[in-house]
C-alpha cells in the first residue's frame, strides 16, 4: 500500500536541513515546498537530504530548484552511495540542471562544502 513520505526539517549548525524519508511524489509536493519555503526565509544554507527517500520523482526538483532560486542560498544535496535506482535518474536531472549544487554523501560533508562555500 502507498504512503506518502515524510519531510522532516531542522537547524543544525547553522545549517537548514531537509531530510525526505518514504515516497515523495505530488502527494507530498505541498508540503515540501512549504517546509523549504519556511527554511528559505531564514537565510541559512540548505541540505537536501535524500538518503534515506525510497522513491523522488519531478516534483521534488522542481521544489528544490524554487527554493535554491527564492534567495540564492547555497544548496547540497546528501545522497546514498551507491544511489538506489528509485531515485537515481531524479538525482542526475537535478545534476545536471545544477551542476555547481554539491553532491555528497553524509550531512557532516554537506557541512564542509557550504561552510568552505561561504568563506
Amino acid at each position: 500500500m502507498y504512503e506518502p513520505g515524510e519531510v522532516q526539517v531542522a537547524l543544525e549548525d547553522g545549517l537548514s536541513v531537509v531530510r525526505l524519508l518514504g515516497e515523495h511524489d505530488l502527494a507530498t509536493d505541498q508540503i515540501l515546498a512549504a517546509r523549504l519555503s519556511e527554511l528559505i526565509d531564514s537565510g541559512n544554507p540548505l541540505v537536501v537530504d535524500v538518503s534515506k527517500a525510497t522513491f523522488i520523482d519531478s516534483t521534488v526538483i522542481r521544489a528544490v530548484m524554487d527554493a535554491r532560486a527564492a534567495r540564492k542560498v547555497p544548496v547540497a544535496l546528501v545522497v546514498p552511495e551507491p544511489v538506489p535506482a528509485a531515485i537515481a535518474r531524479v538525482v542526475k536531472i537535478l545534476m545536471d540542471m545544477a551542476p555547481d549544487m554539491p553532491v555528497v554523501r553524509t550531512r557532516e560533508e554537506a557541512k564542509k562544502v557550504l561552510t568552505a562555500q561561504a568563506d
